[in-house]
This record gives structure tokens, sequence and C-alpha cells, in this order.
């Protein structure tokens, strides 16, 4: 009900001429996530995913946690960092950081319209942090005829930007809902992400990008090596939008995965990565997973993820 309620919110907030701010809450938190295209609402079991729908936590198994560095363009950087942790038999928290911070600008101030003057050099810091709850329902639900199970995730998320000496902050909040056939490898899963105040910094400020996301996944590890997974995106401010992402599993080590993202400006949704696992102990419960995806911009540059993830 509660979805159903920020669904026509969003849609109010996309005819709405204002644009959108915080652009760190847009940027996926790994490389595997980057790799699907940023396909995940209807992903269970990765603690990735938990930026595109937090009810997915529920279905984790291990401790993860796991470091990334992205490198955007050649001036621009994000680090980030990820601890989720089961509990009991159908509950999950998670705890998330990432910064995304510049090289240094040059500063210049404009005299008249032929004239100006550099006055030194400013750089540009976001941070956001937050922390995900989400349960699974103790026993199978009959829907629409089916037995599935079902789980609720949310997120608290807390924003500060710096540009130069200009500062804002802002609060945000994510819901979502997993479903899951237990007699069929699909998956789906909706969610309701960054809904919260302004990101203000002098007088005017910036809505947070509000996004309703629909997703699915296929999933059969047994009887086939490939995952699919897409969503189906309404941003604040943007038409209906889509991703899709396939993982294959050449072996129990090494996956290689690609995506499409139809959000891009500049027509360049293309996404590719790969993945290793490394067991850690001889009964191989433990792994050490690293991630690379790599997501072209053209004249902009070339986006880098690398993730560090250990399971155990």
């Amino acid at each position: 009900f509660i979805i159903l309620l920020l669904f026509f919110q969003i849609e109010g907030y996309a005819k709405s001429s204002s644009t959108s701010g915080a652009i760190i809450l847009r940027m996926p938190i790994d490389a595997r996530n980057v790799s699907l295209g940023n396909s995940g609402a209807g992903v269970a079991g990765f603690a990735n995913s938990l930026e595109n729908n937090p009810a997915v936590l529920a279905y984790l198994n291990r401790i993860n946690l796991s470091m990334s560095h992205i490198s955007i363009l050649s001036d621009l950087q994000m680090n980030s960092l990820l601890y989720s942790e089961p509990f009991g038999k159908n509950k999950s928290f998670s705890f998330f950081a990432k910064m995304l911070k510049s090289d240094e600008i040059e500063r210049t101030d404009f005299i008249s319209w032929n004239q100006y003057i550099k006055t030194g050099t400013f750089n540009i810091k976001d941070v956001a942090a937050g922390l995900s709850f989400a349960h699974k329902s103790d026993r199978p639900l009959d829907l629409f005829g089916k037995s599935v199970t079902a789980s609720y995730g949310i997120s608290l998320k807390y924003l500060k930007s710096q540009i130069a000496e200009y500062k804002a902050d802002a609060v945000a909040a994510d819901a979502g809902l997993f479903f899951q056939n237990i007699m069929s490898p699909v998956s789906f899963g909706i969610s309701v992400l960054n809904c919260g105040n302004n990101l203000k910094y002098i007088s005017e400020g910036d809505k947070l990008p509000l996004t309703l996301k629909a997703g699915f996944a296929y999933c059969n590890t047994e009887l086939s090596p490939i995952m699919v997974c897409g969503d189906i995106i309404l941003l604040r401010n943007a038409p209906i939008e889509f991703t899709i992402g396939i993982e294959y599993q050449l072996s129990n080590y090494f996956s290689i995965r690609t995506g499409f993202d139809s959000r891009n400006d500049i027509d360049v949704g293309y996404s590719a990565g790969f993945g290793v696992s490394m067991p850690l102990t001889n009964k191989k419960t433990s792994l050490l997973n690293i991630e690379y995806a790599y997501k072209p911009f053209e004249d902009l540059g070339d986006y880098h993820y690398f993730t560090l993830t250990l399971l155990y």
C-alpha cells in the first residue's frame, strides 16, 4: 500500500520541471551491479542488490564484507564499503557507506563577459551512509494460487554534500517487497528508492532522485549456468526506462557478465565485467570474490569499477 502511494507521488514529480540532485544515490555500490546494467530489484541473495531493493537482503546465507573503488572520468573517484549479516532464520541487516570526491578544480571569478581571474581551487565531495533491515516470511504464502516466499526491506540513508564552501545534507529512505515462487526459478521485486527531503545548499533545493523499480530474475544454478535479470524504472523527471543484465557462470569460480541501462543521456548504456571467486578454506565455505566492471562513456572517458568481497 505504501509503495502504491509513493508511486503516485513519483508520477506527480515526473510532471514537474525541477531537477534531481544527489547523483551519488544513483551510482551503484559495486562492480557486479554495474556489469549487470544496475539491474537487481528481483535478484535475491546478493548484498550488492540492496540499493535496487532492500527486501532481497532477507535471502542472504552468509556474512558479506565488500570494498569498492570506482574511477569515474578523469578526475572523480568513488569508494564504498558494505557489510551485511544474516541473523536468525529469516532476517538480515546491512551497513553501507560511499564517498564521491573530485580532484582539485580550478576556481575562476568572472569580471566581465571576456575577463576573468583565477582565485585558487576547490573540490566536490558527497558522502552517503545508511542501514538496511530485511525480513522474510516464516512460511510460504498463498498468492494468486501460487506458493511463494516473500520478504520486505527498508533502508535509512544520510547524505552530505559539499561544493567548495557550500554544504547541504538530506535524509532518505528506501522500501521494497520481494516474491519468489517456490516451484519456479523466477522471482520478482518492487521498490521505492530515495524518498526524502531536498538537498539545499543556499536557497534553492534539489530534489532527491526518487525512483520506482519493478524487476524480475531467472536463476536456476542447478539446471542452467545463466542468470537473467531486468528492471523497469520510473525516475523523477524522466520517462520510463529499463535495465537488463546477464550472467554466465563458466565454472564455480568464474563468471562473465554484461548489461544495458537505458538511462544514459549520451546513448552508451552498455556495460560488461567478470567475477573471480577463490576459496579461503579447505571446506570452501569462505570465499574471496574479485569483481570488475567496465562502462564506456565515449569522449567523456570510461568507468572502471573494482570490488573485493569477503564471504564467510
